[in-house]
């Protein structure tokens, strides 16, 4: 069965704790931090992914998805934002996290109602991995968050993979396994190897 679902521009009428926190993330389990202003997206990402496994976690705004990012930077598998967000909106959002080494290894999905090709290469040179626009479907968000998580793991343990193989390299390299380390990428990549 194929369904749309279509959303407002302006949230009305919802009943949603704009302070739900789902408990910390278990060890290889899928983390996703959801950041929109609107409870909408939030809610249904929360609705969709719980059942299947993933935990969720919630930011109102840029600044909040951030504090929560650095948090959670050790079980934080991707970042879905909407763009139009106060305070700090989500191209700066993904700007902050690709700047900083701790929560660059992190994908993240921009998730938007600004479909306009200036828009889209905007949120590429922020440094989205992906972006998509509203109206979208829920399995297409899911298969493409799965695929970015999965990409993520990989690349971690190549590079892992590729440090440990050439001792040489493993000395010039110190600085950015201790920022993997930091990061949680050991666990990242314990959860890659079961």
């Amino acid at each position: 069965t194929t369904f749309k679902l279509y959303f407002p521009l302006v949230d009305r009428d919802v009943e949603i704790t704009e302070k739900h926190q789902s408990p910390a993330p278990m060890r290889g389990t899928e983390t996703l931090l959801s950041a929109a202003d609107g409870p909408y997206i939030r809610k249904l990402l929360r609705e969709t992914l719980e059942p299947m496994g993933y935990r969720t976690l919630d930011a109102p705004t840029g600044e909040d998805a951030l504090r929560i990012s650095n948090e959670f930077r050790n079980a934080t598998d991707l970042v879905v934002t909407d763009v139009m967000m106060p305070r700090l909106d989500g191209l700066q959002l993904v700007q902050k996290m690709k700047a900083d080494p701790a929560l660059a290894r992190i994908p993240v999905i921009i998730l938007t109602a600004r479909d306009g090709w200036s828009e889209k290469v905007s949120g590429f040179k922020a440094g989205a991995d992906d972006y998509l626009t509203k109206p979208f479907r829920v399995e297409e968000v899911v298969m493409r968050l799965r695929a970015l998580v999965r990409r993520a793991k990989v690349v971690l343990l190549a590079d892992f993979q590729s440090v440990c193989s050439k001792p040489g390299r493993l000395i010039g390299r110190i600085r950015h396994l201790r920022a993997v380390v930091a990061t949680g990428g050991v666990v990242v990549l314990a959860a890659a190897l079961a």
